[in-house]
C-alpha cells in the first residue's frame, strides 16, 4: 500500500529513537521492564468468529482537547476543521457518527525534547508514533444514532418487541393507492 511506503520511514525513525532512549535507562529499570514495547498508530482487524484477518486496518488519530502554548497557558477546547466533499468549510456544529466515511489530514507527532518523531514513556518502556489529527473531509455523513441494528452486528431473533412508533416504523409506500390531489 502506497500509504505505508510513506509512513514506514517515520516508523523506523521512531523505532530507532525509542530503542536508543530505552538503552539509556538504568540497567535495573531495563531489567524490570524486560524489553521495549513499540506501538504503531494502527492495528490489523480480525473477524470475531473465525479470528482470521479481515484485510482491514484501523488507524488511530489523536487530538488533544486543549493545548498548552509556549507561554505555558492552556488554550481552549479545540476540534479539527471539517470540510464537505466539495472542500467547503463546515461552520455549523456537526455530530459525526460511526459509519461516516471521511478523509483525514494529519501530522506525525514530534517529541519536543529530542526533536525526533515518536514518543517514549520511560516508566513503561513503551514508545511509538502518534498521528495528530489536523483536519477532516466528510465524504458521507452518518450522524450519531443513524446506524441500523444490522450495522451494529445484530440479527433478528425471538424476544421482546418494542411498541411501533413513528421513528421505528418502517416506511409505508402508499403511492400506488393515492391520487395526486
Amino acid at each position: 500500500m502506497a500509504f505505508f511506503k510513506k509512513l514506514d520511514p517515520f516508523l523506523e525513525s521512531a523505532r530507532k529513537n525509542t530503542e536508543t532512549l530505552f538503552e539509556k535507562l538504568p540497567l535495573a529499570a531495563r531489567k524490570k521492564l524486560g524489553s521495549l514495547t513499540f506501538n504503531p498508530p494502527y492495528s490489523e482487524l480480525f473477524d470475531d468468529t473465525t479470528e482470521e484477518p479481515t484485510g482491514e486496518i484501523k488507524f488511530n488519530f489523536k487530538l488533544g482537547a486543549t493545548w498548552k502554548g509556549k507561554d505555558g497557558k492552556t488554550g481552549v477546547r479545540r476540534a479539527p476543521p471539517l470540510f464537505d466533499a466539495s472542500n467547503r468549510k463546515i461552520v455549523d456544529a456537526l455530530e459525526v457518527g460511526s459509519g461516516t466515511r471521511a478523509r483525514v489530514s494529519f501530522n506525525i507527532h514530534v517529541n519536543e525534547e529530542t526533536g525526533a518523531h515518536g514518543y517514549f514513556i520511560p516508566s513503561q518502556g513503551a514508545g511509538g508514533i502518534s498521528l495528530k489529527l489536523a483536519a477532516v473531509q466528510i465524504i458521507e455523513l452518518r450522524r450519531q444514532g443513524e446506524m441500523s441494528a444490522e450495522e451494529y452486528g445484530f440479527e433478528q431473533t425471538d424476544g421482546y418487541q418494542a411498541p411501533v412508533s413513528e421513528e421505528s416504523a418502517p416506511f409505508e409506500d402508499v403511492s400506488a393507492n393515492s391520487a395526486d390531489f
